[in-house]
């Protein structure tokens, strides 16, 4: 008899441990780690110090939004400067330490921090005094933003839809500081094809300068005179008619 219930509790305890490791492999799984950081930053990238200016635009997806009028708390796109102290203000939620962070470091901690308003929120941001000035024969002229605080020549020209050949010169120009201090780096057309030379580095707030050629100076000044005396070529010429059309009605 005691054999019997031996053999009976045998297949049972068995059959019990069958059951637990079908239930144990039906269950949900636990969602992975969130991590601060999950994506690995290269260490040359810019990190965000005080008085950068930081525009930052919201790519959330509209319908995802947990019940709270968007607009009052988070629009589309804002701007904010980084504080003496470090921090930034962010819309509907406060200030926050960025000083330090890469934009991808600062990306991944507003996803986090809007987490409880915005289903999966996605930011892009851009520091924009990070810029290079371009003037003079180039395809753009203006501000043009850059990404770090220090890139290339060959980028700038690049981002600048390059050099107009047809009226440029044959030198280009790198203003770097103000007034006195400045210092001028200058190349010619035949250095580019050095490419340490579109290596050259170019810091924020310098001034690329292509010159023009006199022949495109010149060209440019003969139009010039041909729009100041246009109108009055053309106001001659209908002076002329009228004085022509009065004599005939006499």
């Amino acid at each position: 008899m005691n054999n019997f219930y031996r053999a009976w509790a045998g297949k049972n305890v068995v059959l019990l441990l069958f059951l637990c490791c079908q239930c144990s492999s039906l269950r949900p799984s636990q969602p992975p780690t969130q991590l601060d950081s999950p994506l690995t930053v290269a260490p040359n990238s810019y990190r965000l110090k005080p008085g950068d200016h930081l525009s930052i635009r919201n790519l959330s997806v509209v319908d995802g939004f947990l019940g709270v009028d968007e607009k009052s708390v988070l629009p589309e796109e804002f701007v904010t400067t980084v504080t003496s102290d470090g921090t930034i203000t962010l819309p509907g939620i406060g200030r926050y330490q960025v000083a330090g962070c890469s934009r991808r470091e600062l990306s991944d901690s507003l996803s986090a921090w809007y987490s409880p308003l915005l289903l999966h929120p996605v930011f892009d941001i851009q520091v924009t005094n990070l810029k290079v000035k371009v003037l003079g024969s180039t395809g753009i002229q203006g501000v043009i933003p850059i990404e770090e605080e220090v890139t290339s020549l060959g980028e700038v020209l690049a981002r600048s839809a390059g050099i107009r050949f047809m009226e440029a010169g044959q030198t280009i120009h790198i203003l770097r500081g103000r007034s006195h201090e400045r210092q001028i780096i200058a190349f010619t057309y035949a250095d580019l094809h050095d490419p340490q030379v579109l290596e050259h580095p170019i810091f924020a707030d310098d001034l690329l300068y292509i010159p023009p050629s006199k022949k495109a100076i010149k060209s440019a000044a003969t139009q010039k005179n041909y729009y100041i005396i246009q109108p009055i070529l053309t106001a001659f010429n209908l002076t002329v008619i009228a004085l022509n059309v009065i004599r005939y009605l006499r």
